[in-house]
């Protein structure tokens, strides 16, 4: 596999601010690229493009992505952050089995963080959906596996353009 490597302008922290990105021209997974912020330690950064970009309705909600909005009947709910990106993440792979190894590396990367983390960003979630961990509406948990959203959602859009890499300077 063919890789090319330039200075990359992106980077999630400063201590990886001169880190060089090794872009595969055919990638296992489309949408990521590696970084190696020193020789023997790669970090795998997700990139997402506007075509993977969630756009639902479920319940009483309509999940924005987009825009950063998750709205009820209409009305904005306030959600932070992380705890929005696990709810897309949820609902990209929806009725199916989100393990917490894959949730934190989707959501956090790969940055040295702990099952609380996404204890506490369901636990939000949760709270925002009016969820129930006993009897779940939303978000099932899969004792000692992962999380997976139960409801039905009902796209809403899925044409968007893509959207530039994250690293873009050219390939050749």
């Amino acid at each position: 596999m063919a890789l090319v490597a330039w200075p990359c302008p992106f980077t999630p922290h400063k201590r990886l601010y001169d880190s060089f990105c090794l872009v595969a021209r055919q990638t296992p997974s489309p949408g990521r690229l590696t970084c190696q912020a020193a020789p023997g330690q790669p970090v795998e950064v997700q990139l997402q493009t506007f075509t993977d970009v969630v756009r639902v309705h479920f319940d009483t909600f309509e999940l924005d992505e987009a825009n950063a909005l998750l709205l009820r009947e209409g009305k904005p709910v306030a959600l932070a952050p992380t705890p929005f990106a696990v709810l897309c993440a949820l609902v990209r792979q929806s009725g199916s089995l989100l393990t917490k190894n894959a949730l934190l590396d989707e959501v956090w990367g790969h940055r040295f963080v702990s099952e609380s983390v996404l204890k506490t960003a369901i636990s939000e979630l949760r709270t925002a959906l009016r969820d129930d961990a006993r009897q779940p509406r939303f978000i099932e948990t899969v004792l000692r596996r992962g999380y997976r959203f139960i409801a039905v959602a009902t796209a809403l859009s899925t044409t968007r353009p893509a959207r530039a890499s994250l690293c873009s300077s050219p390939m050749s």
